[in-house]
């Protein structure tokens, strides 16, 4: 029950970050082209915004151009001029990884519900045994469990201490991933800015719980190498531009690498599916393939979550 809650609270302090962070770097890639009505009128900077294919999901249908005039006014109030803030980046299209994130947020929340209501039974009538069956409760414990095994396998010290991060990162990217196999929905991994807030928030929690854990003088040394003594000085202009290159790169690959599959894999699945028209029978494969792609991609960005803490945190260097 512990570690369900601290895991609940922290996937929504996620995602909310997440959502915010998707939506103030949505410049960097667009979820969805503008449809091809927007595409023949936009015009950025004198030339004509190139037409492109529309990904058409249920968010489709959700208004979003109110957004535009919230955003010109506050960017009156920070000097951004109102011509240098794009129209078509508030619309459906362009914020379809922010409205998934927003709708994954909503599903968390009601799975939260759901299985703390089950777990308040369970301590008013002392009843602990666990429910028969395939369940929604036995779903989120069988997660925490594989998440806090993995966990001491990998960090080996005060694993509970990073079971919210870990947890919620895993139930965060599962469900967003599995929903881009539901017809009508969308996978908001499936772009970069999305991915790229993740790497971002396990880049910066990484490096706290390294200071908090070690203190920020001993932290900070282990960027001088692993060299002992004298040595270490002395190698200590060299170590330190690779140590701070490392790092930097992480967030890249951990980005990089989440969004290239999921992409990968949503567009080998749309090509087939438009290849031969057998709707009932002829995704099976793909939509197997999609679901071990999902949960595989999952269990990457957990595993080096997992490393990278564990990194941070050792005692020794």
């Amino acid at each position: 029950m512990r570690h369900f809650r601290a895991v609940i609270f922290t996937l929504v302090i996620l995602l909310t970050l997440c959502t915010a962070a998707t939506a103030t770097t949505s410049d960097l890639a667009p979820a969805a082209a503008p449809s091809s009505e927007h595409a023949d009128a936009a015009v950025s900077g004198g030339h004509e915004a190139k037409k492109a294919d529309v990904h058409w999901t249920l968010f489709n249908y959700i208004p979003m151009e109110w957004m535009y005039p919230v955003a010109v006014a506050i960017g009156g109030m920070l000097g951004v001029p109102k011509a240098d803030i794009d129209p078509h980046g508030f619309t459906a299209h362009a914020l379809l990884h922010v409205l998934v994130m927003f709708f994954v947020l909503m599903l968390i929340l009601f799975i939260s519900l759901r299985v703390g209501g089950r777990y308040k039974k369970m301590l008013k009538t002392g009843n602990y045994d666990p429910d028969s069956g395939v369940t929604l409760t036995n779903f989120v414990e069988t997660i925490i469990k594989i998440v806090l095994g993995m966990m001491k396998d990998i960090i080996g010290h005060d694993e509970e201490k990073y079971l919210p991060l870990v947890g919620s990162l895993a139930f965060v990217i599962l469900l967003s991933n599995l929903l881009g196999l539901i017809p009508g929905f969308y996978t908001a991994s499936d772009n970069l800015n999305t991915t790229l807030a993740l790497a971002l928030i396990v880049f910066c929690l990484y490096h706290y719980y390294g200071i908090r854990a070690q203190g920020i003088g001993k932290y900070l040394a282990h960027f001088l190498g692993p060299m002992e003594g004298v040595i270490k000085y002395v190698m200590a202009p060299i170590m330190v531009p690779i140590e701070l290159i490392s790092h930097l790169a992480r967030p890249m690959s951990l980005s990089l690498r989440l969004f290239g599959n999921m992409f990968g894999d949503h567009k080998v699945f749309a090509v087939f599916m438009g290849l031969l028209a057998v709707p009932l029978i002829y995704p099976l494969p793909f939509l197997a393939l999609g679901t071990l792609v999902a949960i595989v991609q999952t269990l990457v960005f957990s595993l080096l979550t997992m490393v990278y803490i564990g990194l941070a945190t050792a005692k020794e260097h």
